[in-house]
């Protein structure tokens, strides 16, 4: 009877080891309702225009700067006066207050959002409506949302590195998930430059790469996860899909004028990036040159078998590639 109640409390302590830490939990729904809030948000400026401050979408945004300010802030308190050894052992001092450093990093972020809002209403009124994304106010917003982010990394980071077992993985799939945000934000900050219109552009192919090339090598530095890229460009495609096709189910009228387009549904963001790879089957220039020397039919020129699109995307990038047959092909993927 005393073995199986030493067993039983075992298996309980094991279970309290493997949890999570709430402010952890608490951090990653808030950069969660950021992300959703700032698609909303967009998708409503497109859909019915800035009608007040007081949106659903505005509410979301903000709300992820005041749970990470209130609870990281709680954790530095704690961690400042409280008894608990173990939470002190792993802090930082600043400012005569001891906490985590994801913490505090988090604390100014949530800190920069809050400002933002009565920063952002005051530009409107005093401004009117936006003519670009980055405005003073949104940049302050962008900044604190980019730094909690990195505090919840932190924080993340600083139970991984003694975490063992259950704990880990599910700590380490949270620095995944978390990670996705970052590269959110790396093009959230340059959108108006990654629109279909820049796309004839060497900018929009330049930032798609510097962003996506930046965040997926430094990701490789902080995890030994094998496919930790390509689990991070998936969360990130998905979560772009979602958007697409969840939005346009939801009525919405345009409320600001002119209205150049009729508008009845939310309008989504554009469809994730789609690279169309040129099938390489042959050497077909050296076989012209080859022609042209009165040579034809020099062997080695053909390479059959050679799927190069699906080499490159789904070996290196974990997207899918789909052959075009015909000049239709590519209209039925989408």
């Amino acid at each position: 009877m005393a073995q199986s109640a030493t067993i039983t409390w075992a298996e309980h302590a094991a279970e309290r080891t493997a949890t999570v830490p709430w402010y952890i939990t608490t951090c990653v729904i808030a950069i969660t309702s950021a992300s959703i809030g700032g698609v909303w948000d967009i998708s409503w400026h497109k859909s019915i225009g800035r009608d007040t401050f007081w949106t659903a979408p505005h509410m979301l945004i903000y709300l992820c700067g005041i749970l990470a300010g209130i609870s990281c802030g709680y954790l530095i308190l704690s961690s400042s006066f409280g008894h608990n050894a173990a939470a002190q052992a792993g802090s930082v001092r600043m400012w005569g207050f001891r906490g985590p450093l994801g913490a505090f990093v988090c604390a100014w972020g949530g800190v920069a959002m809050i400002s933002s809002a009565p920063f952002d209403n005051w530009w409107h009124a005093a401004y009117g409506l936006d003519v670009k994304v980055l405005s003073p106010p949104h940049v302050l917003l962008i900044f604190g949302i980019l730094v909690i982010r990195i505090g919840t990394l932190l924080l993340i980071m600083g139970q991984l590195s003694h975490a063992e077992g259950a704990l880990r993985t599910k700590l380490h799939g949270l620095m995944l998930y978390t990670y996705t945000f970052l590269l959110v934000t790396s093009f959230g900050i340059f959108q108006e430059f990654l629109l279909r219109n820049y796309m004839h552009s060497a900018l929009f192919y330049m930032l798609m790469t510097l962003g996506s090339c930046f965040f997926l090598s430094a990701l490789y530095r902080i995890s030994d996860y094998r496919w930790a890229g390509t689990v991070v460009s998936g969360l990130y495609t998905a979560l772009n899909l979602l958007y697409v096709w969840i939005l346009p189910l939801f009525p919405a009228e345009p409320k600001l004028g002119p209205v150049f387009q009729h508008v009845t549904h939310f309008v989504p963001p554009d469809f994730p990036i789609l690279f169309i790879v040129l099938r390489n089957g042959e050497y077909a220039i050296l076989k012209a040159f080859a022609e042209v020397e009165d040579s034809p039919g020099v062997p080695g020129l053909n390479i059959p078998g050679i799927d190069i699109a699906s080499r490159m995307a789904s070996a290196h990038h974990g997207s899918p590639a789909l052959p075009a047959r015909s000049a239709a092909s590519p209209a039925s993927f989408m």
